[in-house]
């Protein structure tokens, strides 16, 4: 098993497209950790970054591929940044050598490799990073306070999406929801212990899919997909309760009793209601001047889990639950009916 001998976490970065050179220069805000490999198939992408390491003065890294760093020893984290089929037989082998695992979303995209990736990390004993940042967005954080203090009651009704314009880029071809953490990963937050149950999921036109999921405690929620339309982006982050409304996009709008608050002051009190751990986190980011605050944070709760200073709020379970909407959303679309999918 890996254990660090450095006062730094040690992280092999894979993937070096467009999430992983994200990653890689917004570490540089994490004095924390470092890179010693680097692994890619594409030779440019590979010089572009150790470009951006030398340029901060950390040249000191390995080029090489997927075997040799699942077995070298300087390697205590390895951070998968690869496309949405591979995640799950990478992680389950960087897990079975030994080494934690940072993994992008989602983490498998069939049941059969959630199930996978569960054996490996309980055989193994390490730890599996889900890397779904909207679970750290300022303003969910504040909403997720808001509803763990009572405000909005007893909750009834949630919203999660994924809307994004990506033209050409956009994924297509799927049935069911490809793409669901961004959505129900905040949502799940929300819930705490009361589980999904079942869902029922629609493909529309052009790719747009729409699921309707409830819980064990009746709660409904509404869960889209939409990356063909040219419409605003929006993850909608609806949080309906008996006492009160919280709702991000497309205007930030709180409603709690009679009182209304839209836009910044929206925005404001929400913001205002963040754990303090996060208030900490967000006020170095600030003085760092981050360009994304909640890429940020979730950088900074990894790092403090793997210090053992903190605990990483997303658990294995929610990572494989929230995955496996992938192949439970086309089950249901595929059956092209109001028929339950249990989950």
């Amino acid at each position: 098993m890996t254990t660090a001998t450095t006062d730094k976490i040690r992280i092999a970065l894979v993937g070096l497209g467009y999430r992983g050179m994200a990653t890689l220069r917004r570490y540089r805000f994490i004095p924390e950790a470092q890179f010693t490999w680097l692994c890619d198939h594409n030779a440019p992408q590979i010089a572009l970054a150790q470009k951006e390491l030398e340029e901060r003065g950390s040249s000191a890294v390995r080029i090489g591929d997927f075997d040799a760093i699942c077995q070298a020893p300087d390697v205590d984290l390895v951070y998968i940044c690869t496309n949405w089929e591979s995640h799950a037989s990478l992680a389950v082998q960087a897990l079975d050598s030994g080494k934690h695992v940072a993994l992008e979303i989602p983490a498998a995209t069939t049941i059969a490799d959630c199930r996978r990736i569960r054996n490996a990390v309980q055989t193994s004993r390490r730890k599996l990073f889900l890397l779904e940042n909207c679970c750290f967005d300022p303003f969910h954080l504040g909403t997720l306070s808001l509803v763990r203090q009572g405000f909005l009651g007893e909750l009834t009704h949630l919203e999660g999406a994924y809307i994004h314009y990506l033209g050409s880029e956009a994924a297509t071809g799927y049935q069911g929801n490809p793409y669901p953490t961004h959505g129900i990963g905040p949502v799940a937050q929300l819930l705490g212990e009361d589980c999904f149950e079942s869902i029922v999921s629609m493909d529309g036109k052009n790719s747009l899919n729409s699921s309707l999921l409830k819980t064990r405690s009746g709660v409904s929620v509404l869960l889209q997909f939409d990356e063909t339309t040219p419409r605003p982006y929006s993850r909608l982050q609806t949080t309906c309760g008996t006492q009160g409304f919280v709702q991000k996009y497309p205007v930030p709008v709180v409603q709690i009793g009679d009182e209304v608050l839209t836009g910044q002051q929206a925005e404001m009190f929400v913001i205002g209601k963040i754990e303090t751990k996060y208030k900490q986190i967000i006020e170095k980011g600030e003085s760092l001047s981050v360009d994304n605050m909640m890429n940020y944070i979730m950088d900074a709760m990894l790092v403090r889990d793997m210090l053992s200073m903190d605990t990483y709020p997303i658990s294995l379970s929610d990572a494989l639950i929230w995955s496996s909407i992938v192949e439970y959303s086309a089950i249901s679309s595929i059956k092209n009916s109001a028929e339950k999918i249990y989950i």
